[in-house]
């Protein structure tokens, strides 16, 4: 990560880096997701927003989401709770 992605996105910038996310499932995008976006997230906040956010995920078991990388053993796993809010994530 270079010191000039190291800032805070813009709306417009993160759905660009979200539809690179959405169409290539890219490990560089998905970390770059993380670090200026998801890794900065508040616990409570909507699961929903971020879910519509990443797309489809690789995997889903009820209220816990898996977004697994094309090209590495990059995985983010979110989990909501029942009123949609978000209670963990990370990026494993």
């Amino acid at each position: 990560m270079t010191s000039e992605s190291s800032g805070d996105l813009s709306r417009q910038q993160l759905e660009h880096l979200a539809q690179q996310w959405r169409e290539t499932h890219s490990s560089s995008a998905l970390d770059e997701l993380w670090w200026r976006h998801i890794s900065r997230l508040r616990e409570g906040g909507s699961a929903k927003a971020l879910t519509d956010l990443l797309g489809e995920p690789t995997d889903r078991d009820g209220s816990r989401f898996w977004y697994q990388a094309a090209d590495s053993n990059a995985c983010l796993f979110l989990e909501a709770d029942d009123r949609d809010r978000l209670v963990g994530w990370k990026l494993g």
